[in-house]
């Protein structure tokens, strides 16, 4: 979108415009001058005045012309310098607020240690066999691995998954999923960010993931504080409503939803710890390549 004309702009244009009109004018007296010669019977005079305003009528479209490469010109320059002034202004403003973000990085960070400081951390399956959540589950990878504080997961709850793998019932893109999720199990098990309960040789069948992380995270939450961290509101709904009857309406359980502040921020933070030296400010140690 062409910016507002400004004051140079108004008075190159009342210029071009007069000189146009002031142009035309001429013609038209040098038009009726030449009728009225005609008229007057002075052939010789008439003839004249032809070729001149012959010539004047070249001289006329030929300053059109160049009036219209001037103002073409002109006004190219005008709108490309608006462009350009307009991009840079926005490549400052980018700039400012990428560097206005990472001044809130250790922030961001210190509200999600201080989430999962001191309670049980229970993460629903959808979380783990959903990429979208890869990057939290980075975060979470890392923070775990900082704070000390590992995620916990119950055999009733690793079975459901393990077994979406090995039933041929089930949708392939499920099973991928199933898949996806036990990798991410293996890195925390490496790092030590994890304790499994519970977990038996043989496989067995869940009856529901959901109902059983919800029956877990009570019992839990009967004797210790717990986290269950969820992108599922039902969910949340639905523990809230029996925690406050069965934990006694005690703040024991707490369950966060991926969107709420503490994890809302983990894609900030999945790109910071991206970067070495950013990864050592916020967690103090070097990276580990997996």
């Amino acid at each position: 979108m062409p910016p507002p004309p400004d004051a140079n702009d108004r008075r190159i244009g009342l210029l071009i415009a007069l000189l146009v009109a002031a142009g035309v004018l001429l013609m038209s007296l040098m038009g009726m001058g030449l009728l009225a010669l005609e008229l007057a019977g002075l052939p010789a005079f008439a003839k004249v005045t032809e070729h001149i305003f012959l010539v004047v009528l070249a001289m006329l479209v030929l300053f059109g012309v160049v009036a219209a490469l001037v103002t073409w010109f002109y006004y190219h320059r005008t709108v490309m310098a608006a462009v350009v002034a307009e991009a840079q202004a926005e490549l400052v403003q980018q700039e400012a607020s990428r560097q206005q973000v990472r001044a809130e990085i250790p922030a961001h960070w210190r509200r999600l240690c201080d989430l999962l400081a001191g309670r049980t951390i229970l993460i629903d399956s959808s979380i783990w066999t959903d990429r979208f959540h890869d990057h939290l589950l980075s975060v979470l990878l890392e923070a775990c691995d900082a704070t000390g504080q590992p995620v916990t997961m119950s055999g009733q709850q690793f079975d459901a998954l393990s077994f979406q793998i090995n039933d041929a019932t089930v949708r392939e893109d499920r099973r991928a999923a199933a898949r996806q999720a036990l990798t991410w199990i293996e890195r925390f098990q490496e790092r030590n960010a994890i304790r499994m309960l519970d977990v038996q040789l043989e496989p067995g069948r869940s009856s529901g993931e959901n109902l059983q992380l919800m029956r877990y995270g009570l019992e839990l939450a009967a004797s210790e504080n717990v986290l269950i961290i969820t992108a599922d509101r039902d969910l949340r709904i639905r523990l809230r409503a029996l925690a406050s009857n069965v934990a006694g309406g005690s703040p024991r359980l707490r369950v966060a939803l991926t969107e709420d502040r503490e994890l809302s921020s983990a894609y900030l933070l999945y790109q910071e710890l991206g970067q070495r030296d950013s990864y050592q400010r916020l967690v103090g140690h070097e990276p580990v390549v997996s």
